[in-house]
């Protein structure tokens, strides 16, 4: 009797034993699925930025060209001579605000690249990890320390930090277009007003004003060039800080898991 209740006895330890692990194995992909959401929610506010700044970009682009065209109808309105006035005369905007898309979407891609798939690699590594302690032969080692595993410094969830701070920068991406093309709607009124600087009778003074401003107004638009060189300004540091990001976080980790595991090793050796 007294044996066969030491083999039941056994039995139950062991039964419990793997409830442990079978629990903490729960616990750790739960955290690994709680991490991966708070990197989604954060990706996900990420491009929810993207897409209002965006917006507001082509919005101010496509404005420029509606504010020239209302003050060319005011000058019909005046001037027999800007009858024949149009923004069709003028150089297309469209290019830029396709450009400002495209920009967009190589910033999502490297934001893939450089967060999203070392997320990956940082969730391959504490399954590692949890499989390492699983296996190891000095069990109540393993035990004691496995539950550093799911601590708040083991989560790919930290990986999230690297695209939130992305945010602020696209609003200075948006507000540096806004104040160029501020400054052009500024230098479009300058050189539509110099009409004033005609007398009424003088027909060659307005004959020549209005012979020129389709030129001087698609120069102006076509300065709009200088947007090309904001969006490199902005994205290039913005990815190398993600790398960076991702790499330190990425280091802390490991750091972390190594020093769990160096710990069940010397309480192995003890």
């Amino acid at each position: 009797m007294i044996t066969r209740g030491l083999a039941i006895l056994l039995v139950s330890v062991s039964i419990a034993v793997a409830f442990d692990w079978y629990s903490l194995t729960e616990q750790n992909y739960a955290a690994i699925q709680s991490g991966l959401a708070q990197l989604n929610d954060a990706a996900k506010g990420m491009n929810t930025s993207m897409v209002e700044n965006q917006k507001i970009c082509q919005d101010a682009i496509n404005g420029l060209i509606v504010h020239i065209n209302r003050s060319l109808i005011a000058l019909q309105r005046v001037y027999p001579e800007a009858a024949n006035l149009s923004t069709d005369q003028l150089p297309s905007t469209m290019f830029y605000t396709w450009y400002v898309e495209s920009v967009a979407d190589q910033f999502r891609q490297a934001s893939t690249n450089n967060v999203m798939m070392p997320a990956q690699r940082v969730v391959r590594t504490i399954l590692d990890a949890m499989n390492d302690l699983y296996s190891n032969p000095s069990r109540s080692c393993a035990e004691r320390y496995a539950t550093q595993l799911i601590q708040p410094r083991i989560s790919v969830g930290r990986l999230k930090d690297c695209l939130t701070t992305n945010i602020p920068f696209f609003r200075g991406l948006t507000e540096t277009t806004e104040l160029l093309l501020r400054y052009t709607e500024k230098a479009a009124d300058a050189n539509i007003a110099q009409v004033q600087l005609c007398t009424p009778d003088s027909r060659s003074c307005i004959a020549e004003f209005f012979e020129d401003l389709p030129r001087i107004l698609g120069n102006i638009i076509s300065n709009m060039g200088s947007l090309y060189g904001f969006p490199n300004a902005f994205g290039q540091p913005a990815s190398e800080r993600n790398q960076e990001c991702v790499s330190l976080i990425t280091l802390d980790i490991q750091e972390a898991i190594q020093d769990m595991k160096a710990n069940v090793t010397s309480c192995s050796g003890n």
